[in-house]
């Protein structure tokens, strides 16, 4: 049973089925990132694992045409992350933010028995771009190579159980294990005493969602939307972040575009250095001999860890396409839900492998457009440096051309 199908259903109107909602001039979106479902902890930095929870949510605002300003965040977090990770966890979600021009303008935080991010981002559409305008006629294309994120998640999945992953845990519960020991105060429990890395103070339950509340709105120093309320003590799972909202001015943002574009290229600039120093000094011991080893596995520019966007090519090429979305659960799947929406067929004009097919999160852009802008869309794609694949051809919708595949979700079971 396709239980996202299901629940879709359940909830269908006009303003949903997209990549993004939009209302008037705004676009909403909102994806989640759960540890064991899109991630785990030792294939990704705690900073990583920020970062690709805001990308993810920013490539569906591409692939709608539309530019995020403004996000909420909500964090689930395991009673055992201690401060340092936090702040990892956070820097992660903050860079990202900050590299593309977005404000962090509230939020939530809970409890939980493992880490999961829920982003919701709010953004400027003029000319929004929907999965529902593909005509017949039209051509098929997707940006970039498809393949390399299943083959990287089938390297971590294969060495995570291998005997050297094996080895790789047993030296984590002995670092874990010495850390508690050596920590723990008498008559203080396991669960509210350990320290996870040097330096951590013991900390209540209460006092680490205190901690992700500051965390939170220390993202954007620049904001006043956030303002952190004095409540009364609740249990670990009632605690929120209350916050609010300034009247949003949208308009108002124009200003900061140039900003971000040079925020952009100093990260770019600095990527390499920055690799050279995650692999050499892991921010929290607690990851140390986990995600460095499973990593030396796969390439250090993986799109896995790091997602690449095509936001230069499509604002330029937004104009000429009739129908878009992100290639997030993978092109056998996403494919037939933009021919659902448009309610058309499609016919392989090259049809991709089936390594191609499965691989999701892979977040290239998958589009449609008129033969006649083939010249348009080829120039702005030389310009940009993005390659386009032109697979289908769109055609009446009939049980043969609904492109329905086989195969199941790319996301691992938790």
């Amino acid at each position: 049973m396709d239980k996202e199908r299901y629940i879709f259903e359940k909830f269908r109107s006009k303003l949903n089925g997209d990549d993004c909602a939009v209302i008037g001039e705004r676009a909403y979106c909102k994806d989640l990132f759960v540890e064991g479902v899109h991630f785990r902890r030792g294939w990704l930095s705690l900073r990583e694992i920020g970062a690709k929870a805001m990308l993810v949510n920013i490539s569906d605002m591409i692939a709608t045409n539309a530019r995020a300003k403004y996000a909420l965040l909500g964090l689930a977090l395991p009673r055992e992350i201690g401060t340092r990770e936090i702040d990892e966890l956070c820097a992660g979600v903050s860079e990202t933010a900050r590299e593309w021009g977005i404000r962090i303008i509230g939020g939530d935080t809970i409890g939980s028995d493992r880490i999961a991010l829920s982003v919701s981002l709010i953004g400027k559409c003029k000319r929004p771009v929907f999965r529902s305008g593909a005509r017949v006629g039209d051509l098929i294309a997707h940006t970039g190579e498809l393949g390399s994120v299943g083959r990287d998640l089938a390297v971590l999945l294969r060495d995570e159980i291998s005997p050297a992953s094996s080895q790789t845990q047993n030296r984590n519960d002995k670092i874990s294990s010495v850390q508690s020991s050596s920590t723990a105060p008498q008559g203080l429990n396991a669960e509210t005493s350990t320290a996870q890395n040097p330096g951590d103070e013991v900390r209540s339950p209460d006092d680490k969602i205190s901690l992700a509340h500051a965390r939170l709105q220390s993202l954007d120093n620049e904001t006043s939307a956030i303002q952190i309320l004095d409540l009364e003590p609740q249990s670990l799972d009632d605690k929120i972040l209350p916050a609010y909202v300034e009247p949003l001015n949208l308009d108002a943002e124009n200003s900061a575009e140039n900003s971000v574009s040079q925020s952009r290229k100093n990260r770019k600039d600095s990527t390499s250095q920055s690799l050279a120093c995650e692999n050499s000094a892991p921010q929290s011991q607690a990851y140390e001999g986990s995600v460095f080893d499973l990593r030396a596995k796969i390439s250090k520019n993986s799109r896995f860890v790091r997602p690449v966007l095509r936001d230069k090519f499509f604002y330029k090429a937004a104009k000429f396409i009739s129908a878009a979305m992100d290639i997030s659960d993978g092109l056998a799947q996403d494919l037939p839900r933009l021919l659902e929406a448009s309610g058309v067929g499609a016919r392989w004009i090259a049809r991709p492998s089936e390594a191609a097919l499965q691989s999701g999160e892979e977040y290239e852009i998958l589009f449609s457009f008129a033969p006649k802008f083939l010249p348009k869309i080829y120039a702005i794609a030389a310009k940009t440096g993005v390659a386009i694949n032109i697979i289908a051809e769109v055609c009446p919708r009939t049980p043969q051309s609904s492109m329905e595949f086989r195969g199941s979700s790319h996301h691992f079971a938790p």
